[in-house]
């Protein structure tokens, strides 16, 4: 019991941290494309 537990565990943690990892990329994407924006309209 103690072993499906520490799977299941190990399972949503993994989940937890690649939605994280998309939280971040995405947030990095909406900075660089905004900051791609306001390049192109300054130039």
């Amino acid at each position: 019991m103690a072993g499906f537990f520490h799977i299941f565990d190990a399972c949503s943690f993994s989940c937890l941290n690649w939605f994280h990892l998309r939280f971040l990329a995405l947030k990095l994407g909406l900075i660089w494309s905004s900051s791609y924006v306001v390049r192109n309209g300054y130039n």
